[in-house]
């Protein structure tokens, strides 16, 4: 196993789309600290604050983060949950990859998109147990995949499928490359 350093990645997805698990992942195996975003009144400010801390302790201590939620999921839930996003992701995501630049951190971004019934599905199942805020996640999967096929050439976003890569070898190999 190769160590990383000086890594953030964003770790976005639908309900269900495998994100938790993938984070849990990176925290035991590279032992990368983690923050999770949730809603928050004012989410533009929140986003950019989490940001700052980030990036602050990369700097300093030279640790890794993994950001469970950031950008991609304002841009899907605002728009299709409420009057729209809050800021636009595509600049949020530029200043990342500046920031990151400019004091020589690795920047990934990574959706999970599994198979979209799967997400569906399990995403029913906890909503049935009263575990989800929405009651689905059929708008939300399509939503994170046009933002994939839309961006994919000029963002490099690695997207991430637990079907495909249940033990994460092909992310590591691929975060190890970096």
């Amino acid at each position: 196993m190769k160590k990383i350093e000086k890594m953030i990645i964003v770790c976005d997805a639908p309900d269900h789309g495998g994100k938790t698990k993938l984070c849990q992942h990176l925290i035991e195996k590279y032992r990368f600290n983690y923050y999770h975003c949730g809603v928050q009144p004012d989410i533009k400010k929140y986003h950019g604050d989490v940001l700052d801390l980030v990036f602050d302790d990369v700097r300093n201590y030279k640790s890794n983060f993994v950001i469970d939620r950031l950008h991609l999921s304002e841009e899907v839930y605002g728009n299709i949950f409420r009057n729209g996003a809050a800021y636009d992701w595509k600049k949020l995501n530029d200043h990342i990859i500046e920031e990151a630049k400019e004091d020589g951190i690795k920047y990934v971004l990574i959706t999970c998109l599994p198979p979209k019934n799967i997400v569906v599905e399990g995403h029913a199942a906890r909503n049935a147990d009263g575990n989800e805020m929405f009651s689905t996640v059929d708008k939300v999967y399509d939503a994170y995949e046009n933002i994939y096929m839309e961006s994919k050439d000029n963002l490099q976003i690695y997207k991430y499928d637990f079907t495909d890569d249940p033990n994460y070898e092909k992310l590591d190999q691929y975060l190890e490359s970096l």
